[in-house]
């Protein structure tokens, strides 16, 4: 959407997240491609279902 020219607000609004998402996002895509937007490992305890 982006290389499409719409602002970070307008993709922001239509993917219901926050402007500071699409802007990680953006900065991710750049730095790796298609790679960099796979949720990255986190650090701590792995979660758990409670169900």
């Amino acid at each position: 959407m982006a290389a499409d020219g719409h602002s970070s607000d307008e993709i922001a609004a239509r993917c219901e997240v926050t402007p500071p998402a699409v802007t990680h996002w953006e900065k991710r895509f750049v730095a790796h491609g298609l790679a960099g937007l796979h949720d990255q490992a986190k650090s701590g305890r792995p979660r758990t279902n409670d169900v």
